[in-house]
Order: structure tokens, then sequence, then C-alpha cells
């Protein structure tokens, strides 16, 4: 069964509508398809968020930001969240909050984030529970 979200994408300061499309393929894999602007980006994982990092990595060659949590820098799922769509909002020297679907629109575009800075993000929070 597949599922559409509304999700627009960031490109140099420009916003563009966009479309995603996720389908579980098997019990154990997702597919994701993003389209804007007549651009069709897939990806295929184990783990929807990373399925979701597959074509942001596209996306940032272009320039473009997803405008979706999970493309947010303070949000990363949990080990067992990872089979899911949720993830957890991450605030430094803080247990990780609700969690949120990555899937759903984020319109504040200051908390959107490369894959770098997200990955930075996380690691600087992990790092302050083991200190």
């Amino acid at each position: 069964m597949s599922k559409v979200y509304p999700i627009n994408v960031l490109i140099k300061g420009v916003v563009l509508r966009g479309e995603l499309i996720s389908a579980w393929q098997k019990p154990d894999e997702i597919s994701l398809s993003y389209q804007y602007d007549n651009k069709r980006y897939l990806a295929t994982h184990k783990f929807p968020f990373f399925a979701l990092v597959e074509i942001r990595k596209e996306l940032e060659i272009v320039g473009g930001l997803l405008m979706c949590n999970g493309a947010r820098r303070d949000v990363y799922p949990s080990g067992m969240s990872m089979s899911g769509v949720m993830a957890y909002v991450l605030v430094l020297g803080k247990q990780a909050g609700s969690p949120i679907s990555i899937f759903d629109p984020c319109k504040d575009v200051k908390k959107l984030s490369t894959i770098a800075e997200q990955k930075n993000h996380w690691n600087t929070w992990i790092q302050g529970f083991r200190r």
C-alpha cells in the first residue's frame, strides 16, 4: 500500500511544490519516490529514514532541502524507531522528546539542514550523555 505526502523542496531560496510517495515493497523494505518540477528521485531501503536520506543526497547536489521533519537538524530516529516513520526531536542536553513523523511538513526553513549538519547535531546530542 502506498501513501502520498505533499512535501515541498527549498532550492536556493525558492520553495517548489513536491510530492513523496512511500510504499512498503516487502515487510522490511520501503521504496520512496520524490517528485517536483518534472524531476523524480527514487530510493529503497530497509529503514524509512535512510531511504529519505538517499533522496536528500540527490537533492543536496542541486542545493535542495526537503521541507519535512526528517530533514530537520534536530530530528533523528532511535535504534528502536528506525523501522518506522517516527523520529525524535533532539534538544542538546535533554532526553529525546516525543516522536514525530519524518514525512510531516516542516515549514520553518531555519530548522532544515543538510544530512551532514543533521548527523553532526545527533553526534553532539549523543556525546552529551557520554560525559
